[in-house]
Parts: C-alpha cells; sequence; structure tokens
C-alpha cells in the first residue's frame, strides 16, 4: 500500500502540471489516496484529512458523483459520529436527487449507523428499516 499511494502523489503532481487540467480525475486519485492512507497511516486523523480535499473539489466543481464518494469516504474517518451524522444527512439528501448515481438507500444506512454510534437506538432503527 505504500507504493500505491506514493504512485498516487506522484500521479497526483503529474495531473496538476497538464495543460489540459481535469478536475475530475484529480478528484478520483485524491479519493484513491484517501483510501490508501487508510492503510498506510492507520489513524483515523490522517485518513480524515486525506478525505477533505477530494470533497471540497467535488462541490467546487459542483460533481454530484463524486461529491457522493467522498461523503461516503469521509462518513467515519475520524471516528467524530456527531459530524459523521451531518455527513449521512448530506449524502441522503444529494443521493435523492442523483440516483442514478447512488442508492438512496446507502445514506439511510448511514444515518442509521450514525445514530446507533450516538446511542438513538429508535432513529437507528427508523433509518435502518427504511434502508431494508
Amino acid at each position: 500500500m505504500e507504493d500505491y499511494r506514493k504512485r498516487i502523489e506522484r500521479a497526483l503532481s503529474g495531473v496538476r502540471a497538464l495543460s489540459n487540467y481535469d478536475a475530475g480525475l484529480e478528484i478520483q486519485l485524491l479519493i484513491a489516496l484517501a483510501l490508501s492512507m487508510r492503510f498506510v497511516k492507520g489513524g483515523a486523523h490522517e485518513a480524515g484529512d486525506a478525505w477533505a480535499k477530494p470533497l471540497e473539489l467535488a462541490e467546487v466543481h459542483e460533481d454530484s458523483q463524486y461529491r457522493l464518494r467522498a461523503l461516503w469516504g469521509h462518513l467515519n474517518a475520524r471516528g467524530e459520529m456527531r459530524a459523521a451524522l451531518t455527513r449521512a444527512e448530506e449524502f441522503s439528501r444529494l443521493a435523492a436527487f442523483v440516483s442514478e448515481q447512488a442508492d438512496p438507500s446507502s445514506g439511510e444506512k448511514m444515518m442509521g449507523v450514525s445514530h446507533h454510534y450516538l446511542g438513538n437506538q429508535t432513529a437507528a432503527r427508523h433509518h435502518i428499516e427504511r434502508m431494508l
């Protein structure tokens, strides 16, 4: 995974130097980097930091598909469950509008899990039942 991470970082520096810059390609590479950070660094904070950039770029470029992917990855990256619930709610709202790119039930699952870890079992059950 360390070699994989290094290759992604090399590709990122190449993408940024291209004359025909492609934000989608950069976001894809940043998502791959964030995924690799989870295995290379092992810490939730490093992984959480890595998810912030693709989420920001997807929002700036108004790319719903990559925004959903980044929200999914960012969801529990830091173990901050209140923030995870907010991101899960945002994912669910966005998924409802771009259903061809995401299954809206994924947002229900994310909210259910977030509520469960926050101790809100009634709300967790509600969302999990909606997902099912």
